[in-house]
């Protein structure tokens, strides 16, 4: 049983949505760089300021960007369905 009573809507386990919320929203460093092809280091120097990517490496976090961006409108139309479920079990 789920602490405080929690409901847990059938189609999808919460607890996985709000997993995928938060590492589509912050991701550690290295995920990150993975993703993107590029090294730690490198992403740390560009975060930092310590150096500049160049154009290449700008339209691989860029394509990541987009990637992350898309999974979250996913990942939000999801959670509304959820909530529209729950309002409907309500009524």
């Amino acid at each position: 049983m789920r602490p405080w009573g929690v409901h847990v809507a059938k189609d999808e386990d919460i607890s996985e949505l709000v997993e995928d919320l938060l590492e589509g929203i912050a991701g550690r460093m290295e995920d990150v760089a993975h993703e993107a092809g590029v090294s730690y280091s490198a992403l740390y120097s560009w975060a930092t300021g310590r150096r500049r990517p160049g154009r290449r490496n700008l339209e691989r976090l860029a394509t990541l960007a987009d990637e992350r961006a898309n999974h979250l409108v996913r990942l939000a139309d999801r959670l509304r369905e959820q909530v529209d479920e729950e309002r409907r079990g309500r009524e």
